[in-house]
């Protein structure tokens, strides 16, 4: 019976463990499930974006579009229309509102102002 008394202890202590585990995993789990995370709203026009210092960077405009599921980041310089950037969205994922402005488009004076608002719908 001496020999079996460290078994029992480890059994016990592996077993502690694996309990404790469980318990907090589980408790994350239902905190995290709580609480969801909602997107922010963004309004179009409460970007601002600082004044162009040259008369060549106020013919370049930025646009923003959500076109089949991409946001996109289009430069419209002189006439013509190039596509810089395009990245998978849900479009379910975010208000409705948010998108339909989205699908129109929202046009930047400054590149940093349409990255930014990329950036705050892909993180």
């Amino acid at each position: 019976m001496q020999k079996l008394r460290p078994i029992y202890r480890y059994i016990l202590i592996s077993g502690s463990y694996l309990f404790l585990t469980a318990v907090f995993f589980t408790a994350g789990f239902f905190i995290g499930r709580s609480s969801p995370v909602q997107p922010a709203v963004i309004e179009a026009a409460a970007i601002s974006s600082p004044p162009a210092s040259t008369a060549a960077a106020q013919d370049t405009k930025y646009r923003v579009v959500l076109e089949d599921a991409e946001l996109r980041l289009y430069v419209d310089e002189k006439g013509i229309s190039r596509m810089m950037s395009a990245q998978q969205i849900s479009p379910e994922s975010y208000p409705v509102r948010d998108i339909a402005i989205l699908r129109e488009g929202i046009v930047f004076d400054n590149s940093e102002a349409a990255l930014t608002l990329m950036e705050n719908f892909l993180s």
